[in-house]
Parts: C-alpha cells; sequence; structure tokens
C-alpha cells in the first residue's frame, strides 16, 4: 500500500477557502465520511464531488492551488490594500517593518484578552511601553545603518536582491525601530480589524508616492517616442546617434517657438531616451531593424517544456543540544572507538531539531545540526508540510513516517533561530502564527519538552548491535573520518526511533493511544489543516536567483525550461536577465 493510501484523511477546508483544480475553481459546500462536495466559482449552480483519495491525490499534483481564506471579506480588503495575494510576494525589504507592526498588534491584543491592557490612550501607552521590551529583541526590529563623516544621520545599508543587507563594514551603526504612538497603534489595530488579522494588511503604501506628473512638455515628449521609434528601422541606427538627432529636433522645433515668443523645450536627458528605447516591443524591434523572417526565426520558441502543475492546529517546537559522547557511552559503542576517535567525538557537540503536533503526539519535523540557526529551524519548518516516508524507507524504518500538516500555531522559545526573521517571514508566508510563552514556563511547551527527555531515555538501547559496532571497528578508515560515522547512524537511528518506537507506543496524554493512531483517528473525525500548495512552498522556500531569459527559455541548474508564458515574456523582452526561485525538494522527493 502506497503512503498516500495511508495518509489519507480528511481535509478540513473553510468555508472561504478557495480550491483551484487547474484552471477551474472551487469553495468547499460540505465535507463529510464520503469526501469533498465542492461548488464551482464560475458558476454556483454547478457542484463536483471528489473523494478523500481523490482529493488527496489532486492536493499532491501541480495543479493544484489552495487560498485559504480567500473569500473572506477581510482577506480581500487585505489584498487591495497590500496590492499582493501573498504575504510572501512582498519584496523582502519591505517585511521587516510588516513583521514588526504585527508584532505589537499580535502582543497588544494578547494583553488585552488576558485583562493586562485596555485600548484607552493611557492604556495603549503603557502596553507599548511593555511590549517593546519585548520587540526589540527581535531581528525585524533593528535596521542597519551606514554612517560616515558627511552623513551624520546615516542612511540604510543597501540589500541584495533577496532582502538581505550587503556586507556589513566597520562603522555600521545598528539601530531600533521607534516604537508607535498610542494613535499609530490604533490606526493598525483598526486595519487589522478590518481585514481579518492578515499581516500584509500592514504594508506601506510607499510605493504609490511620488510625483507621477509628466516631467517633459507634449512636443518634447512626442519628439521622444518619435526618436525611440527610429531605432526599430533597417538604418539600425545607434542610441548614441539618436540622441544627436533627438538634441537636434528639439533644437529645430525651440527656434520655431522662440519666432512666435514661446518658452523653449527641455532636452530629454539621454538616460531617459535610452529607457524609451527599452520599452519598445523587442520582436517589433528586431523585425524593424532586420526582417520579419529574421525577428520570427530569432524568436522561434527551440521546444515546449512539459506542462507546469486539523492536526496542525498548535505545534511545538524547540533545539536541544545533543551529546554524542554521552550516547555513545551509553550505547556501548565508546570502548570501541581508538583515542584518537574519541577525543574527535568528546568536542562534538551537536543540536536536534523537533517540531510535534500537539493533539496527536506525533513528531512532524527533525533534524540534527551542527550549529543552530535560523535556516535549520526553517529547514524543520519545510518537514512539517512535506512527507516523510523517504527518509523513514531510507533508514530501514518498518512504519511510514507519513505525517504532514498545514500549520496553525507555531509555539517557540525565545531561541535566536525562532525570533530570526527569516524563520518568522516563512511561518507568516504559509499563514501560521508564532507563540512564545513567557520566558521561565517551559510547561506551557510541554510537549516537546517531554519528547527531548524521552529520546533521552529511551533512544539510547537502539545504538547496540551488528550495523553500528561493524561500522566502527572498520580499520579501513582514519580517525578523523570514523568520528562522523557514528553521527551518520545516529541520526537513522533517531528516524527509526520516532518512526518504529515512539510513534508505535501507548501514549499516556493520549489515554493509551499510540500517536500513529491517533493521527489516523484525527484525520478521519477533525481532519487536518491543508498543506500548503506546491506554488506556495517555492515562493516561502524556494532559492531565489537570476538566470538569463533567450529563445530556449531560461536554463536553471543544466536544464531548460520553456512553456508559453516565458516565451511571450521573450518577444516582448528579447534576451535580458529575469529572477527566479528555484524549489528545493522537500523530504519526500529526495
Amino acid at each position: 500500500m502506497s503512503s498516500l493510501a495511508l495518509s489519507v484523511g480528511r481535509i478540513a477546508y473553510g468555508k472561504f477557502d478557495r480550491i483551484r483544480n487547474g484552471a477551474v475553481a472551487y469553495t468547499c459546500v460540505e465535507t463529510n465520511e464520503a469526501g469533498h462536495r465542492l461548488r464551482r466559482v464560475d458558476d454556483p449552480s454547478m457542484f463536483e464531488s471528489f473523494s478523500h483519495l481523490e482529493m488527496a491525490q489532486i492536493e499532491r499534483s501541480r495543479a493544484y492551488h489552495y487560498d485559504r481564506d480567500w473569500f473572506n471579506e477581510g482577506k480581500v480588503k487585505a489584498r487591495q490594500r497590500s496590492g499582493v495575494e501573498n504575504f510572501a510576494d512582498i519584496p523582502k525589504r519591505e517585511q521587516p517593518k510588516i513583521l514588526w507592526k504585527n508584532e505589537y498588534v499580535d502582543r497588544f491584543m494578547r494583553m488585552v484578552s488576558k485583562g493586562e491592557a485596555d485600548r484607552s490612550n493611557a492604556g495603549m501607552k503603557a502596553a507599548i511601553a511593555k511590549i517593546a521590551v519585548e520587540v526589540n529583541q527581535l531581528d525585524c526590529a533593528t535596521i542597519v545603518r551606514r554612517t560616515d563623516e558627511k552623513r551624520k544621520k546615516g542612511k540604510p545599508v543597501p540589500l541584495r536582491k533577496d532582502g538581505t543587507p550587503r556586507k556589513i563594514r566597520s562603522g555600521t551603526a545598528t539601530v531600533l525601530r521607534e516604537p508607535p504612538s498610542y494613535r499609530t497603534l490604533q490606526r493598525w489595530l483598526a486595519i487589522m480589524e478590518e481585514c481579518d488579522w492578515a499581516p500584509e494588511a500592514l504594508r506601506d503604501k510607499y510605493r504609490n508616492c511620488g510625483d507621477r506628473t509628466a516631467r517633459l512638455e507634449p512636443e518634447a515628449h512626442e519628439s521622444l517616442v518619435e526618436t525611440a521609434q527610429k531605432f526599430a528601422t533597417q538604418a539600425r541606427p545607434s542610441r548614441a546617434m539618436l540622441y544627436d538627432k533627438l538634441e537636434a529636433l528639439i533644437g529645430d522645433k525651440n527656434a520655431e517657438r522662440a519666432v512666435v515668443g514661446l518658452n523653449a523645450l527641455a532636452v530629454p536627458s539621454r538616460r531617459r531616451l535610452y529607457a524609451e528605447i527599452k520599452s519598445l516591443d523587442a520582436f517589433e524591434v528586431y523585425a524593424g531593424r532586420y526582417t520579419l523572417d529574421a525577428a520570427c526565426k530569432k524568436f522561434a520558441a527551440v521546444e515546449d517544456g512539459p506542462a507546469a502543475t486539523r492536526i496542525g492546529e498548535r505545534i511545538e517546537m524547540d533545539e536541544w543540544q545533543v551529546s554524542l559522547q554521552t550516547l555513545l557511552i551509553k550505547s556501548r559503542v565508546w570502548k570501541h572507538l581508538d583515542p584518537k576517535t574519541r577525543e574527535a567525538v568528546g568536542r562534538a557537540r551537536w543540536w536536534l531539531y523537533v517540531a510535534i503536533d500537539r493533539a496527536s503526539r506525533c513528531v512532524l519535523g527533525m533534524r540534527l545540526v551542527e550549529t543552530p540557526c535560523a535556516s535549520e529551524a526553517v529547514a524543520t519548518v519545510r518537514m512539517i508540510i512535506s512527507d516523510k516516508s523517504q527518509l523513514s524507507e531510507d533508514s530501514d524504518a518498518r512504519s511510514k513516517w507519513l505525517m504532514s500538516t498545514g500549520i496553525g500555531t507555531i509555539v517557540t522559545d525565545w531561541g535566536s533561530a525562532f525570533r530570526a526573521e527569516e524563520t518568522r517571514r516563512a511561518a507568516r508566508a504559509m499563514g501560521a502564527t508564532f507563540g512564545h510563552p513567557p520566558v521561565g514556563k517551559p510547561h506551557l511547551r510541554g510537549v516537546v519538552e517531554r519528547i527531548f527527555s524521552t529520546i533521552e531515555t529511551r533512544f539510547t538501547g537502539y545504538f547496540t548491535g551488528r550495523t553500528f559496532s561493524n561500522v566502527v571497528q572498520k580499520g579501513d578508515y582514519d580517525s578523523a573520518a570514523n568520528a562522523s560515522v557514528p553521527l551518520d547512524v545516529l541520526a537513522r537511528g533517531l528516524v527509526r526511533f520516532v518512526v518504529d518506537d515512539y510513534h508505535n507506543r501507548p501514549h499516556a496524554n493520549l489515554g493509551g493511544e499510540t500517536p500513529y493512531n491517533a493521527w489516523l483517528r484525527l484525520q478521519r473525525t477533525n481532519g487536518r489543516l491543508p498543506v500548503p500548495d506546491t506554488h506556495t512552498q517555492r515562493a516561502v522556500f524556494g532559492i531565489e536567483t537570476t538566470c538569463t531569459l533567450d529563445n530556449s527559455g531560461v536554463t536553471l541548474l543544466g536544464l531548460r525550461y520553456q512553456n508559453r508564458e516565458i516565451f511571450e515574456w521573450f518577444t516582448h523582452k528579447g534576451v535580458t536577465d529575469v529572477q527566479a526561485r528555484v524549489e528545493v525538494a522537500s523530504a519526500d522527493e529526495v
């Protein structure tokens, strides 16, 4: 039986969700034991039904798109205010400020719900002062500014295209954002309440600022356009030649205007002419400078690429330092290591990231890393929404690690990896929220804290056996290399422990039910949160890169990609650099 058939359960769609299968969009009318009854958006009188298995197959296809609360009035207003469909679509240089605003709104509303604050002016002032102490610890509250003798106030450090700062040099100042006034927080609250608490609604409207009135007189602009269009002629003039002609043309017009007492026209800049030429349709330019046949050959498509296509409510996540030396001693492998290997292993301090579903107690993500950081936390979040069957198979586990779900709230401590902007951006972009219990109260994250204790007390027995001993006793490895071999076995053993032992062992907090059975039961009764579609996953976890678009499409990692949209863009822009986002393989795709 396939992992898909084993993992089929009820997906809990909301009444405002939009489900798209290819070009057809639906809303969910009813979900029962048989499956889902969906209504078409383009024709509300038409309904279609899908079994749970059929829906699971659609969910994993390229044609599937899922938009949570798409038809909710507040979400519609949020899209109108922000100009984007998803938080991940907002330029990364704008995201830190939005996250910073959202932290103030979230924390204030939590204080109000607990009776710790009210919405009076004085109450909001006091609340802002308390919130600022916590928010200032987050990366999104920090602004990096470059200072020098000429610029005492400094200016922001330039950002890369991915939104991260460029290399920070000496003399760089790191400053904190000024907390909002109570009036500003009131305005943010009004926006969020109107927009159903969608964080993208807090996006500033600076993108709409600026004087967009025409700077050129109509006669000068007309001359500019006429001159630029001459670039697409058989004479094939250079841009420099055309600028000389533009200056001469404006000069002649100014002479005529002087006779009748009119003011002289300003000559457009060279850069303005070049920009006008660049805005011309690439296909038409080439056809004009050469021939239509030549343009058809140059812009011909080389090939047509293939067509591109509840559980989860609270997930606790934490990191734990693993002493490799202690594990090896307890598992009786230490005596097999030579002195040099023992010295190398003794210095190893590894960290284990774990994400666990509170409802079913199933482990959804687990990573063993040498150094804890935000990127590893994000990778663990990625595992939550991925099918990990391949990992369990590669680790020779008898059971399937098929658990995956959408994310409602991620509960963590105040570790640097969890308060990092990169981690919070990924979670917010998937519609998830963050929860941070107060410092010093780990019982509020008791599920994930307990799993670490369980691993420490029950896992070490899995290290004894022929496989482990045989590897470390091989004589062909040198000491430094052998020190890493037990780590590989440790990682595989961790997977086997979680999948075969922990998930199938009766759990006291589940009334003696195993986490695996609890997962299956909850899927049948309450369903699970929908997994973000592949397009959203690519937008959140994909690697941004720049590639060249030409008549063969774009080439990434040695593979060419082409489709109708890419080709149409090419015919308009010609050979040009484009931004691409490469989808990183998830655990079930490795």
